[in-house]
This record gives structure tokens, C-alpha cells and sequence, in this order.
């Protein structure tokens, strides 16, 4: 969750009683930069962050599944273009 205010971050966490296991980047260039490295199944992100674009960085997560998107369906048909051949 990108979220730089402990109450937004307090109040998204209650809201989830705990089915989700949470982690709060307050600095989205931060959290732009982990998600090469990490995997998430949500991401929230405020757009009421006082020191960035919340909705910039929405685009730029946007643009990333994309490209993972036309990555995996390529490597789908290469698997079944080489088993068609063999």
C-alpha cells in the first residue's frame, strides 16, 4: 500500500482484518523501485499523497503489468509452437 499517512494505512489495515498481509511504502519512487523484485496480488495507492502523483504512479504500475501481460501470452505460444514442432 502506498500510503503516507499512518490513518489511511490504520484504516485500510482494519478494513482487511488481516486477510491480506499489508506492507505501507510511504514514498512511491520506493515502491515503484520494489516492484521488479517483488510480487503483489493488491496494490492500493493513494492519491492524496502529499509529496507525489498518486494517479502518475497508477499509470506507470498499469504500464508494468502490460508489458508482463504481452510477456507472458509470447511465452505461451513459443511453448506451443515448440510443441507442435517436436
Amino acid at each position: 500500500m502506498v500510503e503516507d499517512q499512518d490513518s489511511g494505512f490504520e484504516l485500510i489495515e482494519e478494513a482487511l482484518q488481516g486477510e491480506f498481509e499489508l506492507t505501507q511504502e510511504i514514498d512511491p519512487a520506493r515502491a515503484w523501485l520494489r516492484l521488479p523484485d517483488e510480487e503483489f496480488d493488491l496494490m492500493i495507492i493513494s492519491l492524496d499523497l502529499k509529496h507525489a502523483d498518486g494517479l502518475r504512479l497508477c499509470s506507470q504500475v498499469r504500464s508494468i503489468d502490460r508489458a508482463r501481460a504481452r510477456t507472458q501470452v509470447k511465452r505461451q505460444a513459443l511453448r506451443r509452437s515448440f510443441a507442435r514442432a517436436a
